[in-house]
């Protein structure tokens, strides 16, 4: 699923901030907003549609290239 990732990211940063690392949790925060940003921006820059399954478990409505699961 999509929630994962996002529970993942955001314990780690409730870590990093309850430890006071705030240089580590801007680094975090800002790879995290960076990739999303930067995935999103070339996902419309390539436009390459995900390929056509008979039996989909999960459609996606974005684009497949680049890869999210890459870029992270």
């Amino acid at each position: 699923g999509r929630y994962p990732p996002y529970i993942i990211g955001f314990l780690m940063g409730a870590l990093l901030l309850s430890r006071h690392h705030y240089r580590l949790l801007a680094l975090w925060t800002g790879g995290l907003l960076g990739n999303a940003f930067l995935s999103e921006l070339l996902k419309g820059y390539f436009v390459r549609s995900r390929p056509v399954l008979p039996d989909p478990f999960l459609i996606e409505d974005n684009y497949s290239f680049p890869s999210g699961h890459a870029m992270t």
